[in-house]
């Protein structure tokens, strides 16, 4: 029985053997208290052979068995997971991101590819297993595959289980899906897939009905000071969920918070979406309003360098093979950047004054100084080119010589604008470069005053570690000379600027919607849209001709109640005009019309002044007043041959009858006369037939 016994066993271990070594295994049958531990013991049977694939299943049945932690897997192995429900391995777990460089690589396409896939496909059942996070280190290889034609993987892959961090900033989300985006960031990303409440349970966020990539979440709850009395006396805490910081020294589209968003449903759609409450208030001095969103723009954060610059330095040292300017630094030294003139304030040269500047053309403008006594010419290479640009709007490659009108500084800053050509001792051109075809294309300081025209140079790129810059043109740069940099003469400014557009739709909707949705018996706000401060225009119509069109209404008013001013300036300083249309020899209508029920007897228009003019400049007449008879309405004339009596009937009929008074335009002798009106006409009567004229007037309504 011993001898039959152990041909048994030898029998069992071998066939046993013979199964484990064919490489499609099945990795319950192996020993372990974990699927970790089962996992293990099942790829040490796998062909060594690397060439030949090594498949490990996770049988059903494993779902009930702890999942341990997942172990690394050998070059060829990789992974078919049917527990469905099951545990998710200890790595995939919040508390410890799997590694991307762990995952196993083997599958149908690449190995990049078949990492995230065989994530995804061991972490995807649903939100009973705890969440898989993948941490992609900047040791991955870039996906270079990755791109809307060849996406590895397209999100749509994803699901509520997984969320990734990749920090190689090659390949993150794009505003399709796609994770195509080379942008050298730190990439948060995830999808939703699960299905949220129906509404049969409350709306709270316990009950699955909020969903967000990142949450943040700060409760400041003490510590806090506030005992600022008034500038420089006191202080007063700050304290953000969230504060960005960013700085800026080379050329870009630069941006401090920026994305795309790709709504393609119903449902809303909004870019910032928050929720304020304040039952606070004033405390002391120093304090703002509640602000939904607060803007504080300016075009320096610190005074200037005293010479009319923002940045200064002292020594330059040229090195002109290299191309780059070393410098002792000054004034503002972190202010140095891009794409501003530096100029030598050394080489200042500022005889006579400029008389007259002529600008022609937009995009740029190109305007000609004209100089009283300058000698120009005294200027070492003077006549000739100073700028140089990549087309003939911008942006400019060199320059070597800046010109700054005193008249255009303000607030201790110099305006200094890259002069094109030297041409004589009198005469430089100038090119005015602006967004848009208005605005700061045109020459917008004096025409005539003192100036200065410096040697400058065009910086391409700053090191402020160093404390060099670097110029293609170097002449305008001598050695030893001090330096500073000028604020830009032509930056534009927009606290907020609203671009939209759209295929169909009914006329609803537009630019800013301010609704105050307080109860009736709540106070008024002071205005929904309040400006201060000195604008050219508080509210600017057609500034730019876009296909779109222009506004079928400047002002409209909607009055479910009652509206009690349309425009008040009571409260207000004196003011050249309260209305002032220039037509310009275009298209109107009516410069000002009114319309109402005939039958009212409220005024259309009342001014109540001591003294009221309509007036034609004295180069026209009036055409019409109220109809279509050229005025006749209210003044005239009327012609009686051999008769006893003359009349005019109105064009439109006053709403009761008229004062009418009348004079004769001749000697009347004998003859007496009296005045008749009624809604409908004015009547001169005789009192005897007669040929005379008389000329009248009307007053009514």
């Amino acid at each position: 029985m011993r001898n039959y016994a152990a041909i048994i066993i030898l029998a069992l271990a071998a066939a046993f053997a013979t199964a484990q070594t064919d490489n499609t295994i099945s990795v319950k049958k192996f020993p372990g208290t974990t699927v970790g531990d089962k996992i293990t013991a099942a790829q040490q049977t796998c062909d060594p052979n690397p060439a030949i694939p090594c498949l490990l299943v996770l049988d059903p049945s494993l779902a009930v068995v702890p999942a341990g932690t997942f172990p690394a897997l050998c070059a060829q192995c990789s992974i078919e997971d049917f527990r469905g429900g099951g545990q998710p391995f200890s790595s995939q777990a919040v508390s410890d991101l799997q590694s991307f460089t762990s995952l196993p690589s083997n599958g149908a396409a690449d190995q990049i590819t078949n990492r995230f896939k065989n994530f995804i496909a061991s972490t995807s059942n649903g939100q009973a297993r705890a969440r898989g996070v993948l941490w992609i280190g900047p040791q991955s290889p870039a996906n270079a595959l990755d791109s809307h034609s060849n996406p590895i993987p397209y999100t749509a892959e994803l699901n509520s289980s997984q969320r990734i961090f990749d920090v190689r900033g090659t390949n993150c989300m794009d505003w399709l899906g796609y994770f195509s985006f080379n942008d050298n960031s730190f990439c948060f990303e995830g999808s939703e897939t699960v299905k949220d409440p129906d509404g049969s349970v409350p709306n709270s966020s316990e009950e699955g009905l909020w969903r967000n990539l990142v949450h943040i979440g700060y409760n400041s709850l003490q510590g806090g000071t506030y005992n600022y009395t008034g500038p420089h006396a006191g202080t007063k805490s700050n304290r953000h969920a969230l504060w960005v910081n960013g700085e800026y020294h080379t050329v870009a589209q630069n941006g401090l918070i920026g994305g795309a968003m790709n709504c393609l449903t119903g449902g809303e759609c909004m870019g910032i979406n928050f929720q304020q409450i304040y039952p606070g208030g004033y405390i002391g001095p120093g304090e703002e309003a509640m602000q939904g969103i607060r803007i504080q723009q300016q075009q320096t954060y610190g005074s200037s360098d005293h010479s009319g610059g923002y940045w200064s330095a002292t020594d330059a040292q040229v090195n002109g093979p290299a191309g780059t300017v070393s410098f002792t630094p000054a004034a503002n030294p972190n202010t140095l950047a891009e794409a501003r003139p530096i100029r030598d304030l050394n080489s200042a040269y500022s005889a006579g004054a400029y008389s007259a500047v002529a600008c022609s053309g937009m995009q740029p403008a190109t305007c000609t100084i004209t100089g009283s006594e300058t000698d120009w010419t005294r200027i070492h290479g003077f006549v000739g080119t100073h700028t140089t640009m990549l087309s003939k709007n911008g942006p400019i490659l060199t320059n070597n010589l800046l010109f700054c009108a005193v008249p255009g500084a303000q607030g201790g800053f110099d305006a200094c604008v890259p002069i094109t050509a030297g041409v004589d001792d009198t005469h430089l051109t100038l090119n005015l470069l602006g967004v848009g075809t208005q605005g700061n294309s045109t020459w917008p300081w004096p025409t005539s005053g003192k100036y200065a025209i410096y040697a400058s140079a065009w910086p391409t790129q700053v090191d402020i570690g160093s404390h060099t810059f670097s110029a293609t043109d170097l002449h305008g740069i001598a050695n030893g000379h001090q330096l500073d940099q000028v604020i830009a003469y032509n930056g534009d400014q927009w606290a907020i600027q609203i671009f939209q557009s759209r295929n169909i739709g009914r006329p609803y909707g537009g630019g800013i919607d301010v609704l105050n949705w307080g109860p009736a018996d709540s106070p008024a706000y002071e205005c929904a849209f309040c400006t201060s401060g000195h604008y050219r225009s508080a509210f600017s119509v057609g500034r730019s001709n876009l296909p779109s069109g222009t506004p079928a209404v400047i002002l409209e008013t909607f009055s479910p109640g009652t509206t009690g001013t349309i425009v008040d300036y009571s409260g207000g300083a004196e003011f050249q005009h309260a209305w002032l249309y220039l037509d310009s020899n275009r298209t109107m209508q009516t410069a000002f019309g009114y319309t109402r029920n005939a039958s009212s007897g409220v005024a259309g228009l009342a001014f109540f002044a001591a003294r009221a003019y309509i007036t034609t400049n004295g180069v026209g007449e009036f055409l019409h007043i109220g109809n279509a008879n050229r005025g006749s309405d209210i003044s005239g004339s009327i012609a009686i041959r051999g008769s006893a009596s003359g009349s005019f009937t109105f064009a439109t009929a006053y709403s009761e009858a008229p004062k009418c008074v009348a004079s004769p335009t001749s000697n009347p002798g004998p003859v007496t006369w009296w005045v008749t009106a009624t809604e409908r006409a004015v009547t001169v009567n005789l009192s005897a037939p007669a040929t005379i004229g008389f000329n009248y007037i009307c007053s009514g309504t």
